[in-house]
């Protein structure tokens, strides 16, 4: 959603229509906003603009980027998810299915460790057999 707004009252009435708080945030202090000026770190990070020759080109690729980074980047501080993933009640499912898969692997390794040491026993004592 854009909102654009051409005076101070009717900002003020938009939001004020809207149940939207608006705050403020001190002056040179960013971690008061650290959601969103990570996000925009992250973006830029994304961006390469050498290839960017317009207004359109620059606006497609912070589309782009935006896309990438909600359904496609995965958030360590959301463990690990899309923020698609989260919003939509997907993330449980996914890190309870990563979970089983982790046990999985576990018992398989376990069982592949006991295999190999009876069969390097076996190889040590082939009269024990």
């Amino acid at each position: 959603m854009a909102v654009v707004i051409s005076a101070r009252n009717e900002y003020r009435s938009f939001i004020t229509k809207s149940d939207i708080e608006h705050r403020r945030i001190h002056p040179h202090c960013p971690n008061e906003n650290a959601e969103i000026e990570r996000f925009h770190r992250t973006i830029r990070e994304l961006m390469d603009l050498s290839e960017v020759d317009s207004f359109e080109a620059l606006n497609e690729l912070v589309k782009e980027q935006i896309r990438y980074y909600n359904y496609e980047r995965y958030h360590s501080a959301i463990g690990f998810v899309t923020p698609y993933a989260k919003y939509i009640g997907k993330a449980e499912t996914i890190l309870a299915s990563r979970k089983e898969k982790l046990v999985k692997a576990k018992e398989r390794r376990i069982k592949f460790n006991i295999e190999r040491i009876k069969n390097e026993q076996k190889n040590q004592n082939p009269k024990a057999a």
